[in-house]
């Protein structure tokens, strides 16, 4: 049923419902955390093709994004909240650490990628 994906939760018991602020949450999670991570990585990723040949730096570089691709997910979800919390104080939403935890994940899987992308060209 449609009505699912479009209706908002109308009451916690009881029949009706649905899950629009689940979707919509989520969706603006994953932009936010492209918005993030896809400059970093472009950008990451360009430098270690283009400029940081043989450099120190590069190999520094390439060292985190190896150990950046071993993270769990729910340590980056937990250091996110646990650093937004502290930051902006308790009771906020955390969309935004969610958004930060989710682009720090994502950060070593664009690097990687276009990296072999700028490689091929």
């Amino acid at each position: 049923d449609l009505d699912f994906f479009t209706l908002s939760m109308r009451n916690v018991v009881g029949e009706g419902g649905g899950a629009a602020h689940a979707v919509l949450g989520t969706v603006i999670m994953a932009l936010a955390a492209s918005v993030i991570s896809v400059p970093i990585g472009l950008l990451t990723s360009i430098y270690l093709v283009e400029y940081g040949q043989g450099r120190r730096l590069s190999q520094w570089i390439t060292f985190f994004v190896d150990v950046m691709t071993g993270i769990p997910s729910i340590v980056a979800g937990l250091f996110a909240y646990a650093l937004f919390e502290i930051i902006l104080g308790p009771g906020t939403r955390m969309g935004l650490s969610g958004s930060a935890a989710l682009s720090v994940l994502m950060i070593p899987i664009v690097v990687r990628s276009s990296e072999e992308m700028l490689r091929l060209v």
